[in-house]
């Protein structure tokens, strides 16, 4: 009997697997489509989610282009598996699919899914609903990855993504941009739900309390992630957390983000248990300038943060290096261009650290991380750096000049020996890296004086930063005796 029921079990599987079935769905192909391949995909991505089986877990592939929904796409009790960014042709995923609210309707409404549900490689864009401008996901704990929140907007609460009662909802590799909301998270709204966030993006999301993030009884936890341009009309220019929550940040870099009265990243309305681990806040502000704000706990596992205010209750923290005095292009490669050339999350982007950083190997090694938020090696010289990127020792260029002209004349002589000139007309500053960006020495140089640099350098490559009157010319040396 008990070898009957366990056949009897496996021919039930094999039946609901046998019945699990990618949908094709291309917003170029013409109508009429039954979604059984791409040549015959479907063209309307609301009729494809219609065909779904709550019974299996189907797969719908996405082609690349932008469907425009007339209506909600609802998945309850139905586990789904949704990958966009499909060439129809070759069925390569190498790109993404954009999905539209037009304005007008939530796009995803997500009820009871578990792991074997997931997402990926999809823009959800001009969504439009009382909460949760995109996507809604109640009662789920499912992975979310490569999907971009932009535009959508929340006449109550939650810009673009409402949580709800989730379990260990994980969002990988995410970005929420320019979302808003009248109320509550102009990105995120967490009720009563535990979310991950690792690598995600966050960029110019506003409401009136969590600018970027809404926690109400909930945990949420931030790996990996860079935080920037988010505000809040009230308090909380990122994070606003009512009731009692869980919050955690680690190896994220946090910049310029904007609150009109409490709390310039963060705002606590009631007790919370906070810990910040290897990250770095700067250029955040509020009316009142603490980062954090209200009442909570630094907890003892807060370590090794970077911050230009250390004032407050994020004082508390262990380890924590002080930014007070550091101008922003000796912290980051270059703040002006956060996103860098290709305006994506990269390596030439901006809030890398700088060549000497004081976040360069200033971090506590017993990270979770083992990637950056671009996918370098966390560990790149022997210890973990603060902050989302992890400087790779490589020097970018030979020279870097704002104006256009030769700040300084940089030789070697016949014997190794490196010199220095300043050509400019008043005092300017020479600090000297090695290859690592580790700082070396600092001194001041007077107009039109000469120095030599190589009396306490050992043969190698070394970087040599001259700056005057806030310009700044980058050479490269090598010292060999």
């Amino acid at each position: 009997m008990k070898k009957l029921f366990l056949l009897l079990a496996l021919m039930c599987l094999m039946f609901f697997s046998a019945h699990a079935t990618i949908i094709y769905v291309n917003p170029n192909a013409p109508q009429g489509g039954d979604g059984t391949t791409w040549a015959t995909a479907f063209s309307d991505l609301n009729i494809a989610v219609s065909n779904t089986d709550s019974e299996v877990v189907d797969s719908l592939f996405l082609a690349t282009g932008t469907f425009y929904i007339t209506g909600t796409l609802q998945f309850l009790y139905n586990n789904v598996v949704i990958k966009g960014g499909y060439d129809a042709v070759s069925n390569i995923q190498n790109g993404y699919t954009i999905i539209d609210g037009a304005d007008t309707y939530q796009i995803f409404h997500l009820y009871a899914l578990d792991s074997t549900s997931s997402m990926d490689h999809l823009i959800l864009q001009n969504g439009n609903s009382n909460s949760g401008g995109a996507m809604s996901v109640l009662l789920s704990s499912f992975t979310i990855s490569d999907v971009v929140f932009k535009d959508n907007f929340a006449f109550n609460n939650a810009g673009a993504l409402y949580n709800y009662q989730t379990d260990d909802m994980t969002y990988k590799d995410v970005s929420f941009l320019n979302n808003h909301a009248n109320g509550l998270g102009g990105a995120i709204y967490n009720q009563e739900a535990e979310v991950n966030l690792v690598g995600a993006f966050f960029n110019g999301n506003v409401a009136n309390y969590g600018g970027g993030i809404y926690n109400h009884q909930s945990s949420s936890n931030i790996y990996n992630s860079v935080i920037v341009n988010n505000s809040a009309n009230s308090s909380g220019g990122v994070i606003f957390n009512s009731w009692i929550s869980q919050l955690r940040i680690e190896n994220s870099t946090v910049y310029n983000n904007q609150a009109g009265s409490n709390g310039a990243v963060i705002n606590n309305a009631h007790e919370l248990d906070i810990t910040i681990k290897n990250s770095v806040f700067y250029a955040n502000a509020a009316s009142s300038t603490e980062i954090i704000s209200g009442p909570g706990t630094i907890n003892s596992q807060s370590s090794n943060n970077a911050a230009d205010d250390i004032s407050g209750l994020f004082g508390s923290s262990l380890n924590l290096v002080d930014l007070s005095g550091s101008s922003e292009y000796l912290v980051f490669e270059n703040s002006n261009n956060i996103l860098g050339d290709d305006d994506i999350i990269s390596d030439d982007d901006g809030l890398f650290p700088a060549f000497g950083s004081p976040l360069i190997n200033a971090g506590l090694n017993n990270t979770v991380l083992v990637e950056d938020i671009v996918g370098n090696n966390r560990i790149a010289d022997g210890l973990v750096d603060i902050g989302a990127y992890e400087y790779q020792g490589v020097v970018s260029s030979n020279e870097f000049d704002v104006d256009d002209i030769e700040l300084c004349d940089v030789w070697t002589d016949n014997n190794g020996l490196v010199y220095l000139k300043n050509n400019a007309s008043e005092i300017g500053s020479v600090t000297v890296y090695s290859s690592l960006g580790h700082l070396i020495f600092n001194t001041q140089i007077c107009a039109g004086e000469t120095i030599q640099l190589t009396s306490c350098l050992n043969s190698g490559l070394y970087v040599i930063e001259f700056l005057v009157n806030k310009n700044r010319e980058i050479n490269k040396v090598v010292v060999n005796y």
